[in-house]
């Protein structure tokens, strides 16, 4: 089910993480995907209807709430699934002066057919664009897969930005543990933690 209005399908929001691209990110993990990728790190956002709906102002109370984060970080699931939201996340996160970096399993070539692409694009500072390539792992931040395209749209970041400092980071907060990165899984025996 798409999300009407102005909301948002999301699997988790992470108010404060510093593994989901340079500096300290809010990081909004979409609901559904259909590439269904082999070895998904994310397999709990493949389900469309899964997750929760949210409206887009309440996201941003996350960043109002944590000032010393620099940007923000759309992942998935699949977030150009919802291009609406996209584009009105990427907006407000550009008009509060933070940088947008999203995380796609879509192509270049297959972004750029969405029809509102290119006004999403303007408010978008780097994309990390193609599917989860199980066979070409690399877990190196925020980049899952050797095939990952990473594609500057402002000068704000460069690629050196892209080496990361660490690779995976568990959050205690509030009760929950939260555990993030493309390393993550390298590090852990999920099926008994």
């Amino acid at each position: 089910m798409i999300p009407q209005n102005n909301t948002v399908r999301l699997h988790s929001v992470i108010a404060k993480s510093s593994v989901n691209g340079p500096g300290e990110r809010l990081v909004i993990f979409f609901q559904g995907c259909e590439k269904k990728c082999h070895g998904c790190i994310n397999p709990q956002t493949h389900d469309k209807n899964g997750g929760y709906l949210m409206n887009i102002d309440e996201l941003f109370e996350f960043s109002t709430e944590n000032s010393s984060i620099e940007g923000i970080t759309l992942s998935g699931g699949e977030p150009f699934l919802q291009p609406k939201a996209v584009y009105e996340i990427s907006k407000k996160a550009y008009q509060l002066g933070l940088s947008v970096i999203i995380s796609t399993g879509l192509t270049l070539d297959e972004l750029k057919l969405i029809p509102s692409f290119n006004k999403i694009s303007r408010y978008v500072d780097v994309i990390i664009a193609g599917p989860y390539q199980h066979h070409e792992r690399v877990a190196i931040g925020i980049i899952g897969s050797a095939n990952k395209q990473i594609v500057l749209f402002s000068s704000r970041y460069s690629l050196q930005d892209f080496i990361p400092k660490r690779n995976m980071e568990i959050i205690i907060e509030k009760g929950k543990v939260i555990g993030t990165g493309t390393s993550l899984y390298d590090n852990f025996d999920w099926k008994t933690f």
